[in-house]
């Protein structure tokens, strides 16, 4: 069992892939599997995936016909045999240590996430931006340090913290139990997945304030630029988030926080 499955849903993204994968296989922590999951690809991205899986053994590659990106993922997690799950998407890139560290800071504090701070690279520009408090974490003041917390912590900005996927490492053993999976067929996926888990959690999160991920916007192809009529999931996602907050015992101190979102 490797520490770590890395799982990368691949779409039509072979101007960035080999940034994206160099910047996984080169990690301090090598006690991992990187799982491509290449979702019906058109380009030469396929082909990328072939080469570097001839180069590094820990790579497995897992072909399907393209269903998205919430498939892509389902799909990597069906084949991951690691203690803790990372998904990177595959038009990002992360620093030499990220899994190191959030390895380290989820068996230090036994959580079952940990979450790090998050650089916005903005394509267009070719400039790094940490304006957004979403990303950078700073939403969460210094008590929230070195120590595991909970839903119950972070009410006042419940709404606030960061639900994307690619800035964490899971407890793979917590995912199952939870039966937690990606909403197959929408964009916007990240709330729900992160809600299932997040809310029921025993052990908690705990945080690593290091920025480790880069996170590309404004990338011409991306699943935003070209989701024309898809931005309407965000009416079922918001239903889906909603039916995991309106049964928590606490529900009237959120909802306010919740709906104002």
């Amino acid at each position: 069992m490797p520490k770590i499955s890395v799982i990368v849903p691949v779409y039509n993204v072979e101007k960035y892939l080999s940034e994206c994968l160099d910047s996984i296989i080169n990690q301090t922590l090598a006690d991992i599997e990187i799982i491509c999951v290449n979702d019906g690809s058109t380009d030469s991205s396929r082909d990328i995936l072939e080469e570097y899986r001839k180069k590094d053994s820990r790579i497995k590659i897992v072909d399907k016909e393209n269903g998205g990106l919430s498939s892509a993922r389902n799909a990597g997690m069906k084949v991951a045999t690691g203690e803790f799950y990372s998904y990177i998407d595959s038009d990002d890139w992360i620093e030499p240590d990220m899994l190191e560290k959030m390895y380290e800071n989820i068996t230090t504090y036994n959580t079952d996430i940990s979450i790090c701070a998050v650089h916005q690279f903005d394509e267009t520009r070719q400039k790094t931006d940490d304006s957004n408090p979403y990303y950078t974490l700073e939403f969460f003041d210094k008590s929230f340090d070195n120590r595991a917390f909970f839903y119950t912590d972070v009410k006042p900005f419940l709404m606030d913290v960061c639900v994307m996927a690619w800035n964490k490492l899971y407890r793979k053993s917590w995912i199952d139990e939870c039966n937690a999976k990606y909403p197959d067929g929408y964009i916007f996926e990240d709330g729900p997945f992160f809600f299932s888990i997040f809310f029921k959690s025993r052990r908690g999160v705990s945080i690593v304030r290091d920025f480790l991920y880069y996170y590309r916007i404004n990338r011409k192809n991306s699943i935003i630029h070209k989701a024309g009529k898809k931005f309407l999931n965000v009416i079922d996602v918001v239903e889906m988030m909603y039916s995991k907050i309106k049964d928590l015992p606490d529900f009237d101190d959120i909802r306010y926080t919740f709906f104002r979102k």
